[in-house]
């Protein structure tokens, strides 16, 4: 979905019933921190249960892929461990590439 500007530029709109990639921020909780326990201590981000690719685990991601397969590949995650709420808005500025990224991907 689009919208043209003012000055006739093309700029994409968020459809909310058709999302078009997944960017996680957070804390451990989205890292797959201590999943693996071949890897204690460790970030498994194929677990993570937002953006994992792990079959095992049925991420946010993958459901997404499942259903609307031209979303793969358009997944990001910045989360770091231990991340605090007021430590969002640096995670914001790093994921903004990211988004970038998956808005304007033909």
């Amino acid at each position: 979905m689009a919208a043209t500007t003012s000055a006739g530029r093309t700029t994409p709109v968020a459809d909310a019933d058709h999302p078009e990639g997944v960017i996680a921020l957070g804390h451990s909780g989205m890292t797959g921190f201590q999943s693996d326990p071949q890897s204690p201590g460790e970030n498994v981000v194929a677990n993570s249960w937002a953006t994992g690719s792990n079959p095992d685990v049925n991420s946010v991601y993958e459901r997404l892929v499942a259903i609307r397969p031209k979303t793969r590949g358009l997944v990001a995650n910045v989360s770091r461990n231990g991340e605090k709420a007021d430590g969002l808005e640096f995670q914001v500025p790093a994921a903004l590439p990211s988004y970038q990224r998956l808005r304007w991907r033909s």
